[in-house]
């Protein structure tokens, strides 16, 4: 972070306002001290928020932002398609993906532009900013929209970049990785290994392979920049029948509650080589709907990242540049 950088919040209502104020897309309908939030009335402020968003881009002139440090609570909307820690996105895109984060969808990322500029949306209509040099002629015109400004601390809405975490280290996905997973395949006589790619924080946040034990590197076309490859030679599935009887067997195989390691339900477990079609469940309530639809034998397991030790092996795919960008922390097992 630059040391002229310096972090405030844009909002339509004081930080901690006294008495009962609405805050999110979910409140409209519900009644307030001003009256019933109309959809209207949200859109009006929703938008007032994002024509900040317009000041501030085209204060330092950007045609493009950068992605970084990604999170998926819920699956990612359509037209999103995927995201990673360093994707670009026109300036013209922007908009859309900030309504994404304001609006309760439960996907979260950080903009930057060329470290002049960064921007965070919480789904409490606050935007957190951090600008290199705000002159007083932006934060009025921010201000002449109705909004307020509040200067805040930059790791408290931003966090502290992985860098400046002490012993945060990482291996790259290469060669050598990909070695070690053979022999760890090989040491456990598996035929197949499971490689986790986390693109995201968040239950959401990753996408599920099945590979040969003996070439387990043929996934590595398709990992996104940035992400944390897990590889399991040792995970156990089971299958679970359509009927009654599923929800309990289910329960029957669980060691600790869904909100403590998530169930993976797969939909194509097939033969080795191909992305697992994974859907995570880390309640009962979504896993019973699921399953009250449920016409066909699926195959799942348990997250193994959450579980017991199960012999794995993590390193950090570099991104298109060639270049190692830990987000993840100490990534060296």
């Amino acid at each position: 972070m630059s040391v002229e950088m310096q972090a405030f919040m844009v909002s339509g209502h004081e930080p901690g306002a006294a008495g009962r104020v609405w805050s999110a897309i979910s409140d409209v309908g519900e009644e307030f001290e001003d009256g019933t939030l109309s959809m209207s009335t949200y859109l009006q402020a929703e938008d007032r928020l994002l024509q900040a968003l317009d000041i501030l881009l085209a204060s330092v002139e950007a045609r493009h932002v950068d992605i970084r440090h990604p999170s998926a609570w819920a699956p990612l909307p359509r037209w999103l398609g995927g995201i990673y820690h360093g994707k670009r996105f026109a300036v013209q895109e922007v908009e859309r993906l900030a309504r994404t984060m304001i609006r309760e969808y439960r996907i979260y990322v950080q903009l930057e532009f060329q470290g002049k500029l960064k921007i965070a949306f919480n789904q409490d209509m606050y935007m957190h900013v951090a600008l290199e040099n705000p002159s007083e002629d932006i934060l009025s015109e921010i201000e002449g929209l109705g909004l307020k400004v509040y200067w805040s601390d930059y790791e408290s809405a931003f966090g502290t970049d992985i860098d400046d975490v002490p012993g945060a280290t990482a291996r790259p996905v290469g060669p050598e990785f990909w070695s070690e997973v053979r022999e760890m395949g090989a040491r456990g006589g598996a035929r197949d290994v499971i490689i986790q790619e986390r693109w995201a924080l968040g239950t959401y946040g990753t996408t599920w392979y099945r590979v040969p034990a003996d070439s387990p590197e043929a996934v590595a076309r398709y990992l996104s920049p940035c992400s944390m490859v897990s590889a399991f030679a040792d995970v156990s599935m089971f299958e679970v029948a359509p009927g009654p009887d599923a929800l309990v067997a289910i329960c029957n195989a669980m060691a600790v509650p869904l909100d403590e390691r998530a169930l993976i339900c797969v939909s194509n477990p097939g033969a080795a080589g191909v992305r697992l079609e994974a859907r995570p469940f880390t309640g009962i309530a979504s896993l019973q709907a699921m399953l009250a639809a449920q016409s066909k034998t699926i195959t799942c397991f348990f997250d193994p990242e959450d579980g017991p030790a199960v012999p794995r092996i993590s390193a950090v795919q570099p991104d298109r540049d060639g270049v190692l960008q830990n987000i993840w922390g100490d990534v060296s097992v």
